[in-house]
């Protein structure tokens, strides 16, 4: 099967344990054997894409532990090694970030749309240069949270139902959306978080609405970049219900 690392890790011994993406059987684990000197240890690699071999004994022992229970990758042909994510610390966090988000959300329980997304994502991050790769992130989390279900919709108030008209919007947590400056007024903006700007607002309405080959000609300042870093930011840690460890150390 086709099949992305997404991370990988020691196990017991000189073993490591790799979890993967497809999109047939969503995110799982899987045991690589052997040390240093195993052709697959350079293979079997974060945010390689291939076809994955495994060999699964239905007749395993139930009291082993979980990871010894894991199927064991025979064989991993890396067709995809996205060797330029590693050119730039930003690129590599950006990709832990969508690892663990794939992880932490059980790739949102939509096997082979977050395949697409993902693998998509790890291909422009891998192509693009670091500023390029910051827009991106966005870009991406904001597919995700649609791919969650948990989206906001940019173009209408949440409050009051009708159309964002210009001047800023905000975003409200207990609305779980966006609302326009007279509603946010009603309240004295006591529940008003993250306040976006036209441009900001306007940039999520148009990444929603067009292709990715499309939105990635879109231009975006660094006030409006930064009002929705910190908007997606906390959007993302809200939809999986606990803070990422890929955003508690301030490079991305």
């Amino acid at each position: 099967m086709s099949a992305l690392a997404l991370a990988s890790r020691a196990a017991w011994g000189d073993n490591r344990s790799v979890t993967f993406l497809s999109a047939e059987r969503g995110v799982f684990d899987a045991m690589l054997f052997g040390g240093q000197k195993s052709h697959l240890r350079a293979l079997v690699s974060p945010w390689h894409t291939g076809t994955l071999w495994l060999y699964e004994n239905a007749q395993a022992d139930s009291l082993r532990s979980s990871k010894r229970h894991s199927p064991k990758i025979t064989d991993f042909d890396a067709t995809l090694f996205r060797t330029g994510i590693r050119d730039s610390l930003y690129k590599i966090w950006a990709a832990w970030l969508a690892s663990e988000l794939a992880i932490c959300t059980n790739a949102s329980g939509e096997y082979g749309a977050c395949w697409t997304l993902v693998n998509a994502f790890l291909d422009g991050i891998d192509a693009a240069s670091e500023a390029e790769s910051r827009t991106a992130l966005l870009r991406f989390l904001w597919r995700y949270l649609d791919l969650l279900g948990v989206r906001p919709n940019p173009d209408l108030c949440a409050r009051c139902g009708g159309e964002m008209p210009p001047g800023g919007a905000r975003y409200c947590p207990q609305e779980n959306g966006f609302i326009c400056g007279a509603c946010g007024r009603e309240d004295g903006g006591e529940e008003e978080r993250f306040p976006l700007a036209d441009e900001s607002r306007a940039y999520l309405s148009a990444v929603s609405a067009l292709p990715p080959k499309d939105s990635r000609r879109l231009a975006l300042s660094a006030e409006a970049a930064g009002e929705l870093k910190r908007c997606l930011f906390y959007l993302t840690e809200r939809a999986c219900g606990r803070k990422l460890k890929t955003l508690e150390g301030g490079i991305l």
